[in-house]
């Protein structure tokens, strides 16, 4: 019951009344990561994320935290300069700044650092790629060599 899924609109006040925005410790904006025009993606999420941040200003003292995702890292200024604006004028306390994550300034970090460190790019794919007990416990029942195990089983 902690987290819920609820279908709106960010800049419906209905919506986020429902969801009840004002109470929540974080809001994380996603975007969409398959598509063409990646500054009107950014856009449409930046003013998602300012319209949270305007909504629960309203109700409270502190801003709340909001984990944006966008595509371009030349947009991060307009966030960060609309957010400022929400903040100083609403004169509320920010306790931590917003995180943003720019998936392109992301896949660049990390194609320039395989480059500086070769393996780097497939320790950090391994990291995050998870594995399914399920699968690998049908992989032990199926007669398979050794060789081709999981190294999930290997290990545990």
């Amino acid at each position: 019951d902690i987290v819920r899924y609820l279908q709106g609109s960010p800049l419906n006040h209905n919506d986020l009344e429902r969801a009840k925005a004002q109470y929540a410790l974080a809001c994380f904006v996603m975007t969409q990561v398959d598509t063409k025009n990646e500054d009107s993606i950014d856009a449409r999420n930046i003013l998602r994320t300012l319209s949270i941040k305007r909504y629960c200003a309203l109700y409270r003292e502190d801003a709340i935290l909001t984990c944006i995702q966008l595509l371009n890292p030349k947009n991060k200024r307009h966030y960060r300069s609309g957010a400022s604006a929400i903040v100083e004028s609403a004169m509320i306390d920010v306790l931590i700044p917003d995180p943003i994550l720019c998936i392109n300034e992301v896949r660049m970090g990390l194609l320039a650092k395989s480059c500086h460190c070769p393996g780097i790019s497939t320790l950090i794919s391994n990291l995050v790629t998870s594995t399914s007990l399920v699968t690998s416990k049908k992989k032990k029942k199926e007669k398979t060599p050794s060789s081709y195990k999981l190294w999930f089983d290997e290990y545990n």
